[in-house]
């Protein structure tokens, strides 16, 4: 993270859950300017008619999406004064996003931040211990969108191949992972 540096801000336009042991830490806090944001700006959910189990409280955003605790040097105030360990679930993880695949911890950057972004496609290094070949794969019409989950490794691994070749120019590797994600989508759908 570059912090206040960023062109863009990661503290605008979210749904920031908190978790009930992180809620009783912010309630914990002692009185001042922090704790009055805390106390106007995390709203306990109440439960779903439904049943199913929301989030236990959540950052009402400001009219503007931005986030209350964003302060006037562009830093999140729960972490200049309480530290990073006191950040919410969301804000703690973000760009950084873990998904369990066939058993294994899949780590990923969104690229929706410009920081994670640059990383990724602009460092010729970024992601070497991948591997470098691309295996052919094929997938068969006659099956189920659900039936593409077991080609997940391969689609993964060509995505991966595709924005580290250098050979072509950046707008070039967009495109064409652009062109693949939009035909692959068609398939799930059926339409191909």
């Amino acid at each position: 993270c570059i912090g206040p540096a960023c062109e863009d801000s990661c503290c605008v336009g979210w749904q920031v859950d908190i978790d009930e042991t992180t809620y009783k830490k912010y309630q914990s806090v002692s009185p001042g300017p922090l704790r009055v944001l805390i106390d106007e700006y995390i709203i306990r959910t109440p439960g779903d008619a439904d049943g199913k189990k929301p989030a236990f409280a959540q950052v009402q955003m400001g009219p503007s999406g931005e986030c209350p605790f964003h302060n006037a040097e562009r830093l999140c105030q729960i972490q200049v004064d309480l530290g990073e360990k006191s950040l919410s679930h969301t804000c703690a993880t973000y760009p950084r996003q873990t998904a369990m695949i066939d058993n294994l911890a899949d780590r990923t950057l969104m690229l929706s931040c410009p920081e994670a972004c640059r990383l990724v496609l602009l460092s010729p290094d970024f992601l070497a211990n991948e591997a470098n070949e691309v295996r052919d794969f094929r997938w068969d019409d006659s099956k189920p969108a659900t039936a593409l989950i077991p080609y997940f490794w391969p689609i993964r691994e060509f995505a991966i191949n595709l924005i580290r070749n250098r050979t072509y120019p950046l707008w070039q590797r967009m495109f064409l992972l652009g062109t693949f994600s939009r035909r692959l989508e068609a398939v799930v759908r059926g339409e191909i």
